[in-house]
C-alpha cells in the first residue's frame, strides 16, 4: 500500500492486480502458494522471508513488471494524476519558502566579505 501511495497509484487496483498476477504466476510455474491465513501471527522478518522464498521461485522478468513504476507505465488509467500535481505544488511551495528564508537570513546577517566591500 505504501508503494502504491508513494507512486500515486490507485491502491485497490494495484494490489488487486498484484495478487491476481502473483497467483497466476504461481499456477503457471507450478509453485505452491504459501498459506497466508495465519500471516498476522508472523513477525515482519518471517513475513519478508516467506515473500522472498516465494519470489525466488518465480521468473524475475515477470516480477519486474509488478514494480510500482513499471506497473504505472503499463496501467496509466490507475495513476492518480491529481495527487502528482498536489505533490508538485507542495514541493514548489517548500522550495519558495526555503528561498525566502535564505534571502531573509542573508539580509539580516551580511557576510564579512560583503561588509568590507561597502
Amino acid at each position: 500500500m505504501a508503494n502504491a501511495k508513494r507512486h500515486h497509484l490507485e491502491p485497490f487496483a494495484y494490489v488487486r492486480d498484484l495478487l491476481v498476477t502473483m497467483s497466476s504466476l504461481c499456477a503457471a510455474c507450478g509453485v505452491d502458494i504459501p498459506d497466508f491465513t495465519n500471516a498476522s501471527c508472523l513477525t515482519g522478518i518471517e513475513f519478508r522471508e516467506l515473500g522472498k522464498s516465494l519470489a525466488s521461485q518465480l521468473p524475475e522478468e515477470a516480477l519486474t513488471t509488478l514494480l510500482p513504476d513499471q506497473w504505472a507505465a503499463a496501467n496509466p488509467k490507475h495513476v492518480l494524476v491529481h495527487r502528482i500535481e498536489e505533490a508538485r505544488q507542495v514541493a514548489n511551495r517548500k522550495r519558495d519558502n526555503r528561498q525566502k528564508r535564505r534571502k531573509k537570513t542573508a539580509a539580516a546577517n551580511p557576510r564579512p566579505a560583503d561588509a568590507a566591500r561597502n
